[in-house]
């Protein structure tokens, strides 16, 4: 993991999810526990161990991708000659959380936010479609076309600058925030 954390095109926060399969397969198999001796059979125990626990199945596929590219890695290398968890289920689903947030759960989030600041972060969420907060913590007020009413957000997950319309609702709480700005 370490020398993958050095590549340039390696961004932190995947290191940081295969470092956390790492440590939770360090936990399961021992640190002593040669890579070698790692087997199918105990790769699948391993994701029914995850299964057990109070984890999302797509949490636990995650883990299971994490660790193919792992093994993956160390058959490039050649410390193995295969992958113990090429057969493991790990393609992606959707979290079972999710929930459809209405335009009037909206307009009450709104009046229950408890100042200005909860009120844009409100707005650019479910007003402007913003991610939160890695789009919406980097967006500066000239980033805001006051006169064509959009927003020009640039969205670092996919390093791409899109505009975004300001709806009636949006623009009057970022008039709201302006006017509160300080100079």
């Amino acid at each position: 993991l370490a020398q993958r954390k050095a590549e340039p095109d390696f961004k932190p926060g995947s290191y940081d999810r295969l470092r956390q399969t790492g440590d939770r397969m360090l936990v399961f198999f021992g640190a002593d526990k040669p890579i070698d001796e790692i087997t199918a059979d105990t790769a699948r125990d391993w994701r029914v161990s995850m299964a057990s626990e109070p984890l999302a199945d797509a949490t636990v596929r995650l883990h299971c991708r994490n660790a193919k590219t792992i093994f993956t890695e160390a058959v490039e290398r050649e410390l193995i000659t295969r992958s113990p968890f090429a057969r493991l289920k790990s393609s992606a689903v959707a979290a079972d959380n999710d929930r459809l947030i209405d335009p009037d759960e909206t307009l009450k989030l709104l009046d229950a936010a408890p100042n200005v600041q909860w009120r844009v972060l409100i707005g650019l969420a479910r007003l402007a479609g913003l991610r939160i907060p890695s789009e919406s913590h980097i967006l500066p007020w000239n980033g805001v076309d006051w006169a064509k009413r959009r927003l020009t957000v640039y969205a670092p997950k996919t390093n791409s600058t899109r505009f975004t319309p300001i709806v009636p609702e949006l623009y009057g709480i970022l008039t709201e925030a302006w006017e509160q700005a300080p100079d």
